[in-house]
């Protein structure tokens, strides 16, 4: 008879759609594996919480909680104080994190190089916190040059989504075709009312 201890070391776990796994189950993979686990996917799991995710290890680098609708703020707090060795944060259709959350987070993510894994629709709306100048933003010109800089950089931000249905994608470029049109308006605005 073996009288022993076995010992695993999870690095990957995939579990999604699964109905009945709670907080209890993910904190348990969580604590057994916190040093091993490196890839969990739970998307869809409806029954998962800030207190599950709360316990993700400091060494995963790969995380999904996309549809998983009871996922908040605080989560995205935990992940950015806790996981020291993320690369890629997948959010889509979680619908419980706030636009300043969000953008923080994005803010975060962009400076360690994380990427992270949006719908369109999580991040129209956000305020990307980009900043110029004080001085330059005094200026009408300089002011269109920071809003299309924005829309720009949403727009980077959403090509690494790949969780976009083609309908997300034709509002996005319907909406960016839009935006291009509204600039070049103000641009003739500015240039006749400065002329």
């Amino acid at each position: 008879a073996f009288s022993g201890e076995i010992s695993c070391e999870l690095e990957d776990i995939r579990c999604t759609g699964c109905m009945y796994i709670n907080d209890k189950s993910i904190k348990n993979v969580f604590t057994k594996f916190s040093t091993s686990l490196k890839v969990a996917h739970f998307g869809g799991l409806r029954n998962i919480s800030d207190r599950a995710i709360e316990f993700a290890p400091r060494y995963l680098e790969n995380l999904n909680v996309s549809g998983c609708f009871n996922v908040t703020d605080k989560s995205l707090i935990h992940i950015r104080n806790n996981c020291e060795a993320m690369k890629r944060l997948e959010l889509g259709g979680c619908s419980g994190f706030s636009n300043k959350a969000l953008a923080e987070y994005l803010q975060y993510a962009s400076a360690k190089g994380i990427e992270v894994v949006l719908p369109a629709e999580n991040i129209s709306g956000l305020d990307m916190g980009l900043q110029l100048d004080p001085e330059a933003t005094k200026s009408l010109k300089h002011k269109v040059a920071k809003w299309l800089f924005v829309v720009l950089a949403v727009g980077l931000a959403t090509i690494k989504t790949d969780l976009m249905s083609v309908g997300q994608w034709i509002r996005l470029a319907l909406f960016t075709g839009v935006l291009c049109i509204l600039y070049i308006g103000v641009f003739i605005i500015a240039l006749l009312l400065f002329h």
